[in-house]
């Protein structure tokens, strides 16, 4: 039972208050706030914050981009050049990644005939994320080695 004020008399009434579960929903993903600051903090501009907050709305189980830049250029009435710069430069700014995988497996397991490397974007697991919220330590601990090589080849060059 919840007690609330009666706005008439001024009195504390008990009112039964049903919790209805909340369901997942499709468009569903968890911000951490710290991250959020943080992309404050970067001051992105005009398209390139526009991209992120259509990528976010987008993102996919575990932080898959599964929609294209052309797609993107469509929905947002942008040129797809412009969609280009803009994911260039979240990847500079490390806000996204571009990760290979090999097409042709499915769950681990090899699939004869289609074997060829691709490439799909995922958004840094420190900043939003779609799964389960056990599963986003492991991919914290994955994106912070693939960074500190990544730093590591840009120091070398």
């Amino acid at each position: 039972m919840n007690e609330l004020v009666d706005p008439k008399t001024g009195e504390m009434v008990k009112v039964f208050i049903p919790f209805e579960k909340l369901k997942h929903r499709r468009g569903f993903f968890m911000a951490d706030q710290d991250g959020m600051v943080a992309l404050a903090k970067l001051d992105l501009k005009g398209r390139t914050k526009d991209v992120l907050l259509y990528i976010l709305g987008k993102i996919d189980y575990e932080n898959w981009l599964l929609i294209n830049q052309v797609q993107i250029a469509e929905d947002l009435g942008m040129k797809p050049p412009h969609v280009s710069r803009a994911f260039k430069e979240l990847e500079n700014k490390r806000i996204i990644f571009k990760v290979q995988f090999l097409t042709g497996t499915r769950w681990g397991h090899k699939v004869k005939g289609d074997e060829s490397k691709r490439w799909a974007f995922r958004v840094d697991p420190v900043y939003a994320w779609k799964g389960k919220a056990s599963t986003r330590t492991t991919a914290l601990q994955k994106v912070s080695r693939m960074k500190t090589r990544k730093m590591a080849e840009e120091i070398e060059v």
